[in-house]
């Protein structure tokens, strides 16, 4: 069991750090100059090298570097989840990283996605969001984002959005909807692109629809979590998600980035686990009999 995990965790290392070198190379396509001024600062470095208050721009900043904001977010939380892997509720993270990794990379990365959609996503995701919040920076933001981007929306987007910002108080049920619309409309996408097989696309699908049932309340799924003791298991699920989560979202990102030794790179690594896996299967099941009745 030891060498099986200490496998599956230079496995994620590796896949850890090729997405850190796909963040910085989309990082180096904005226009930009290092988004992370913002945060550190309260400034904003343009192209030009004028540096600017950062409310003034930071809803133009966050959505022109939305595929790198997402990587780096991305890598943040699969990094807090290694650091916290002994956390007995961590299996609730779970379902999250999957809907970045796969369902949200799909779209947001693939070439199977339009150009014009994948604009549509990143503004219609970063409108959400900043209506969501309820602080009036945020909401100022919004209406900044919106205003300078509402062409890209529907006739019947605008009449919904335009009710948002012309509210001056948070109309939770008017969000609820313009979720439930962006929702409907990242699914219609991810039905029109063809999935990365890694071997077990239902099983996937199984695992992921498993721990939204977890996150709604399934009681079986919950009494699983709070009884389970076997640490090899609980780690197995964790590299497991996180290593199948990230070569999908590595695997896109390469193709995004059309850069060939990515692209060789995520190929290599795929292979290896595809050999690999196996060897997982076989220690699984060699560890519940080993197991049972314990």
């Amino acid at each position: 069991m030891k060498a099986i995990i200490v496998q599956l965790d230079k496995f994620y290392l590796q896949i850890c750090s090729l997405l850190e070198k796909e963040c910085e190379l989309i990082s180096k396509r904005s226009k930009y100059f290092d988004a992370k001024l913002e945060i550190r600062t309260g400034l904003v470095q343009l192209e030009s090298g004028l540096l600017i208050p950062s409310k003034f721009v930071s809803h133009r900043v966050l959505y022109e570097t939305y595929e790198h904001m997402f990587l780096k977010t991305f890598i943040g939380l699969i990094k807090a989840t290694v650091k916290h892997k002994t956390e007995r509720f961590l299996p609730f993270a779970y379902r999250t990283i999957f809907e970045l990794g796969l369902k949200r990379a799909d779209v947001l990365f693939s070439n199977e996605t339009s150009a014009t959609d994948k604009k549509r996503v990143k503004l219609l995701s970063m409108l959400v969001d900043y209506a969501s919040l309820s602080e009036a920076e945020y909401h100022q933001q919004f209406k900044k984002l919106y205003a300078e981007e509402k062409d890209c929306l529907t006739t019947i987007e605008r009449k919904l959005y335009d009710q948002i910002a012309n509210s001056k108080l948070r109309d939770s049920i008017l969000i609820k909807k313009i979720r439930q619309e962006y929702t409907k409309y990242l699914s219609s996408l991810q039905a029109k692109i063809t999935p990365i097989d890694f071997g077990g696309y239902n099983s996937e699908v199984a695992i992921y629809s498993g721990y939204s049932h977890m996150l709604h309340g399934n009681l079986l799924f919950i009494q699983d979590l709070v009884e389970r003791e076997i640490s090899w298991r609980n780690e197995f699920m964790m590299y497991g998600i996180l290593i199948h989560s990230s070569q999908n979202l590595a695997t896109r990102v390469a193709e995004h980035l059309g850069d060939n030794d990515l692209q060789l790179e995520i190929n290599t690594m795929r292979a290896d686990l595809k050999g690999f896996w196996p060897k997982v299967g076989a220690a699984w099941v060699m560890g519940v009999k080993e197991n049972r009745g314990k």
